[in-house]
């Protein structure tokens, strides 16, 4: 008998370390993801400034305005990609165990209050 709880214990030791390392793989590849989307995001600053600096020369009306509709093209990029990795690293499965932990603690304070000021009362 004993020895069937102790090839359980092994079991769920060797389940978990399966599953922590699935959600490693998971973690490095989004960093992955952010870091490539991180350099695309540099890149297109580079480019922004680089027709910043163009739009500051001597140009004609036609030339200015292809200038400034690159510009509001590599803005809405850059805005995408910010969006972007911001989804990646922020998830709500990250936020769900403190989300809980602050509602059921503050919810513990409020009653612990309530009760004190009945108590004071």
């Amino acid at each position: 008998m004993q020895s069937d709880s102790s090839s359980d214990q092994w079991q769920e030791i060797e389940s978990q370390i399966q599953e922590t390392e699935a959600l490693l793989a998971e973690v490095k590849q989004k960093f992955e993801a952010a870091k490539t989307t991180d350099s695309d995001r540099q890149n297109l600053q580079i480019r922004q400034q680089e027709l910043e600096r163009k739009l500051q020369t001597k140009l004609n009306l036609q030339q200015r305005q292809e200038l400034k509709s690159q510009l509001q093209i590599i803005q809405t990029q850059l805005e995408d990609i910010d969006t972007g990795i911001s989804a990646q690293l922020i998830t709500w499965s990250s936020f769900k165990e403190p989300f809980w932990q602050i509602v059921r603690f503050s919810g513990l304070g409020f009653l612990l209050g309530i009760l004190v000021k009945g108590c004071v009362s």
